[in-house]
């Protein structure tokens, strides 16, 4: 067995040292950190407290922005859908054509509204002293007057669609003011043509 060397003093000291720092440290002759580390440091406290609040105040902002979008798209859906349901919905329509077949009025019927549209496509022009009629000719029976076209390009009338549920329309040349309820026409019929079902 190897005998064991003595230890040198340079070991001793060392080996000693541990020893001497904990007595040290109880004696309260070791230095204390000094103040200011960062978990006592009261401006690490105050920036944290800062970015707390500027992240609430980002969430904060994100979440009105939401809200902001939200309601925006919800108004513009609402008026899409008002502009939608404002849009006529053609259910009859019927192009009426002189003797000689060329296309002078327009006709449109819209349910919704329960209206006919009149609109002269060519150069249709009322005399003074007369008014244009329009009609429905039904397959049998006599023909049902819908009402007198204005001076204006485009005439509106109210109708019910059984009334304009016809297999054609026509407009006639009448006396200043049209015909009586009742009667039929009386005048020549200038334009005609077939009604066309869009929709059922």
């Amino acid at each position: 067995m190897a005998p064991i060397d003595r230890i040198s003093d340079a070991d001793e000291k060392a080996l000693q040292q541990p020893g001497e720092v904990v007595s040290a440290a109880i004696a309260g002759d070791l230095p204390m950190p000094e103040p200011g580390g960062w978990s006592s440091s009261t401006n690490l406290w105050r920036g944290l407290t800062s970015m707390s609040v500027g992240v609430a105040a980002v969430a904060l902002m994100v979440a009105f922005k939401l809200n902001s979008s939200h309601a925006k798209l919800g108004q513009e859906l609402e008026e899409l859908s008002a502009r939608m349901n404002a849009m006529p919905e053609i259910q009859y329509v019927a192009v009426l054509a002189d003797d000689k077949a060329a296309a002078s009025v327009l006709v449109t019927f819209d349910p919704k509204s329960r209206q006919l549209m009149i609109k002269r496509v060519g150069g249709v022009v009322t005399p003074a002293d007369k008014s244009l009629q329009l009609w429905a000719l039904p397959h049998t029976g006599r023909p049902t007057s819908l009402g007198l076209l204005g001076a204006d390009a485009v005439t509106r009338l109210p109708a019910a669609a059984s009334d304009v549920n016809v297999p054609m329309w026509a407009i006639s040349l009448e006396p200043k003011g049209g015909v009586p309820p009742g009667a039929g026409p009386t005048g020549p019929v200038l334009f005609k043509g077939g009604v066309i079902e869009t929709s059922s």
